[in-house]
């Protein structure tokens, strides 16, 4: 429970100087929603990770199958390889 108010304490705050609102808002970015959202909906995240690139190539679909197992288990160890896969997928859009 702690986390999880440390975590809404920070995004309420706009915390700019905290590492993990800044993940957040990277991936934020990429998904254009909000970081409330992924705090207090990450299923809708997840959904939205689904709409977003849901219809792709074998090689996306198994990005985005590890881009759903990662937002299942988000945590410190993950993060960076869900930030990557995230601009990973993003990169390969706007080509």
């Amino acid at each position: 429970m702690l986390s999880k108010d440390t975590l809404i304490k920070n995004i309420k705050d706009k915390n700019e100087n905290w590492w993990f609102y800044k993940e957040i808002k990277t991936i934020c970015e990429r998904l254009r929603i909000e970081p409330e959202e992924v705090c207090y909906y990450p299923e809708r995240t997840r959904d939205k990770l689904e709409e977003d690139y849901y219809n792709r190539g074998e090689v996306e679909m198994e990005i985005i199958e590890e881009i759903k197992m990662l937002l299942s288990n988000y945590n410190f160890k993950n993060k960076r390889i869900l930030v990557d896969l995230i601009k990973l997928v993003y990169n390969q859009d706007n080509e």
